[in-house]
């Protein structure tokens, strides 16, 4: 009888030849199709008819609502027949778990996944393994257009995903479509590294080719490294780092690139679908994953809006079909671009990813502000290492802080004047100093609406 770890290794070797087979094919299309606009639409209206009619079959929720709406997936002639199936809200993906998943998946075929409930309760998802490898395959698709030659090593840490949440498991394992190199996740918790230069060691002493992370994580790592290994002996040098979860900003591009030395790529992505876009090297909007989804901007009545114009981005992930998601609303909000990209990809573009709609804050006017402009004037005052801005009542801010003391009566009134240029004169802002600003597990939120 052959050993556990090698049935383990063959198993995980299978599942790399069909990842081969698809990611060849997916490169083919992303690197050679994306000047293409009819290749794009057609291939997508392809995988659209394919999940719909998946969909119509296996999904008794889908049954259902193609059958209220009087919609027939065979009769689909284009994209823009999508819009006669209602929005699918995080609501209903809670309440009809059970229906929305296929009947002919197999609990070999697929891994839960879940939001982390910033929006209110977190949303469990299944993603199918297929779906899951596509993860990948977009990650080597944008190191490929980085112009990035990287040598993965047998067994060797190549690629390291960096989470600064406390509760997060730590773990590695091997990745079979990176040439069986090793992925290890490393949670950034004073729990597990009371002494900060130990985490320093450990990452260096792996060199990773690939970092991958958010914002808050990536800042938290450079400052740990500026604080503890001012001589730099345990530099970090990854060849790419991959930013995801919040949008990243250009003053913080700007500070990481100079402080790890290599390309950083802002990444659009949810929990719930995988991949949705991704910048460029010309770093002026993300570029769509459309052969991987179908993306829509809508007003709050669900209706279509013209490019430039600022809406919720509603998504149909094409790879899942173990658990589809066919126009769901991502709560997130974006415009379109309609002028084409300097590096010459026809693949559609987001030019402004505005935040989260509970982000967004209401003005004196009743008009929904952007929360970055807040962060971009807030930023300056160096003192201050974590903030919250709250919105609690129509022309309240609550106003939470950690710094290593508390603020002067002037510097209050500077962030005051800032904030009122933003909001309007008639808001009154409340300050609160917090050590931690956020409890240990809770996901760091800037801004915050309540209303």
């Amino acid at each position: 009888m052959r050993p556990v770890l090698t049935q383990k290794v063959d198993a995980e070797y299978l599942k790399a030849l069909r990842f081969f087979k698809a990611e060849f094919a997916e490169l083919k299309l992303n690197l050679t199709g994306h000047t293409n606009r009819k290749m794009i639409e057609s291939v997508q209206l392809e995988r659209l008819k394919k999940l719909l009619c998946q969909a119509e079959q296996f999904s008794p929720f889908y049954y259902e609502r193609f059958k209220k709406a009087g919609f027939r997936p065979t009769q689909l002639q284009s994209l823009a027949d999508l819009q006669a199936l209602p929005l699918l809200s995080k609501k209903e993906c809670i309440q009809n778990h059970a229906e929305l998943f296929s009947v002919k998946a197999r609990p070999d075929d697929y891994i839960y996944s879940a939001t982390s409930g910033s929006t209110g309760e977190p949303v469990k998802v299944v993603l199918d393994y297929f779906s899951l490898y596509y993860y990948y395959i977009a990650a080597r698709i944008n190191q490929v257009q980085a112009g990035l030659k990287l040598h993965w090593i047998p067994f060797k840490t190549q690629h390291m995903y960096l989470s600064a949440l406390p509760g997060v498991p730590t773990y590695s394992a091997l990745m079979p479509y990176f040439n069986f190199s090793r992925m290890y996740k490393c949670v950034n918790d004073p729990a597990l590294w009371p002494d900060p230069f130990e985490l320093i060691k450990f990452i260096s002493s792996r060199q990773p080719q690939t970092l991958a992370s958010d914002p808050v994580a990536l800042k938290s790592l450079m400052k740990l490294s500026q604080a503890h290994d001012a001589a730099r002996r345990y530099a970090i040098r990854p060849k790419w780092i991959q930013s995801t979860s919040t949008r990243l900003e250009p003053q913080d591009r700007a500070e990481l690139q100079a402080f790890f030395g290599c390309p950083i790529t802002d990444w659009y992505s949810l929990a719930e679908t995988g991949p949705i876009a991704s910048e460029c090297n010309v770093h002026e909007g993300y570029h769509l994953e459309e052969f991987l989804t179908v993306v829509e901007i809508v007003d709050e009545q669900g209706r279509t809006l013209a490019p430039g114009a600022v809406g919720e981005i509603v998504i149909t992930n094409l790879r899942n079909h173990v658990f589809p998601l066919i126009r769901y609303r991502s709560g997130d909000l974006g415009a379109w671009e309609t002028e084409p990209c300097r590096c010459g990809s026809k693949l559609k573009r987001l030019i402004r990813l505005a935040g989260r709609i509970h982000q967004c804050f209401i003005d004196q006017h009743g008009q929904r502000q952007e929360p970055y402009v807040i962060y971009n004037l807030i930023r300056g005052f160096n003192l201050i290492e974590q903030f919250q801005v709250v919105q609690d009542q129509p022309r309240h801010i609550t106003f939470k802080y950690d710094a290593p003391r508390s603020l002067s009566e002037a510097e209050q009134n500077a962030v005051t004047v800032l904030i009122k240029d933003t909001l309007g004169a008639t808001f009154t802002i409340d300050y609160m100093r917090l050590r931690p600003v956020y409890s240990p597990g809770q996901k760091p939120q800037p801004y915050l609406c309540l209303l």
